[in-house]
């Protein structure tokens, strides 16, 4: 009965957001437990990575570059509109079911992050230069990344809901991560941890009952706005 109520509040009343729960434990992604060290300081990798950040950077257009910045504030649905073929709807059950995916992805990319302390590119380079302000704290947070995470984990329930576009939604995904090295913010590899995050994290909230409604409520809204079938 709980959760039919839940079901029918995400579907006539709007998301609220504040009472949206963690859902996931720590011991569903503890770091150590699926994510290996990143590339050593001062290692051949670790240098190549490096040099990648540059050339990505160096070869960026400017549409480019203002698409990695767009990407890096709208770590949310808004990120997937397009490719969903969603732009200018209003879809308040979806946007609810990915806040509350980020609830529990959030705190999974920050256990991982305070495991393993890498340095962001323009600590290790100051040469590097970021494609919107960065904030002056926590610079050893490269590794994983945490927008990756996100994109990696909305793309696995959003193609689970939208199978007819899943190739697409997985592509943006990709874009997504890879604008973190656009924008001088991340290592190859953070993307890489941040894949393995996201992809966990949203395999255990799709058999979570507590994620049930959430995704039942987003399934019926895109079956309503005639996204999918």
């Amino acid at each position: 009965m709980k959760r039919l109520v839940l079901l029918g509040a995400l579907l006539c009343a709007g998301p609220l957001r504040a009472e949206t729960p963690v859902l996931l434990t720590p011991e569903q992604y503890a770091p150590g437990k699926f994510l290996s060290a990143p590339p050593a300081p001062g290692s051949t990798q670790a240098k190549a990575e490096l040099a990648e950040v540059k050339r990505i950077q160096a070869a960026a257009t400017s549409a480019r570059m203002a698409a990695a910045a767009w990407d890096d504030g709208h770590e949310d649905e808004s990120a997937f509109l397009e490719v969903m073929g969603a732009k200018g709807k209003s879809l308040p059950a979806t946007a609810q079911m990915i806040h509350a995916l980020v609830k529990s992805e959030a705190p999974a990319s920050s256990a991982a992050k305070k495991a393993f302390q890498r340095d962001r590119p323009w600590i290790a380079d100051a040469s590097i230069k970021t494609c919107t302000p960065h904030a002056t704290g926590m610079p050893s947070s490269s590794y994983p990344s945490g927008h990756a995470s996100f994109g990696y984990a909305a793309a696995v329930v959003l193609a689970s809901l939208m199978p007819a576009k899943a190739k697409a939604i997985q592509a943006r995904a990709d874009d997504f991560a890879e604008s973190r090295i656009v924008c001088g913010y991340h290592f190859r590899s953070d993307l890489v941890a941040g894949k393995a995050v996201g992809v966990l994290v949203a395999k255990e909230l799709m058999r979570t009952p507590g994620f049930q409604p959430y995704y039942q409520a987003a399934q019926a809204e895109l079956k309503a706005a005639g996204l999918t079938q």
